[in-house]
């Protein structure tokens, strides 16, 4: 559930830089969703939740890495400028900016990694114990001829 969260929020980055965190927050939504909304109780569900998953955490861990990638780049700039004051401040709002989304993704990286895990382990445990068919009650009613 966490996983799921994390991409509802992580979706809004597919508006700003870089886009690649919001394509993982995508993945991640649709695939847990497939075990919310329709596969919960089949094995291939998870397995698909998984392989989202999956790309979803490489979307957000290439999108942490090319942030923090910024941030170092910006401050090797920065310090290299000394005499410039407007290239300290610019240095300071972007890694204000920059690095709690790069810590965000990288959590949303952990936890999709987590859910892969977990989805793993509940197809090897709907393989062995497949759940019991459910009985359909059906009720007809028919009219009498009166």
């Amino acid at each position: 559930m966490v996983s799921l969260i994390l991409g509802i929020v992580s979706v809004i980055g597919i508006v700003f830089y870089p886009f690649v965190g919001g394509v993982g927050g995508l993945l991640t939504v649709i695939g847990t969703s497939i075990i919310i909304c329709c596969q919960g109780n089949k094995p291939n569900g998870y397995v698909a939740c998984a392989i989202l998953c999956i790309i979803g955490g490489i979307c957000h861990i290439t999108g942490a890495g090319w942030l923090w990638y910024v941030y170092n780049q910006t401050r090797i700039i920065s310090d290299s400028l000394d005499e410039m004051r407007i290239t300290r401040d610019v240095a300071d709002w972007a890694s204000n900016l920059i690095i709690p989304i790069a810590v965000f993704q990288t959590v949303a990286f952990i936890f999709d990694m987590i859910t892969v895990v977990l989805c793993f382990q509940a197809r090897s445990d709907l393989l062995k114990n497949p759940p019991a068919a459910q009985a359909v009650e059906m009720v007809v009613t028919s009219k009498s001829p009166a």
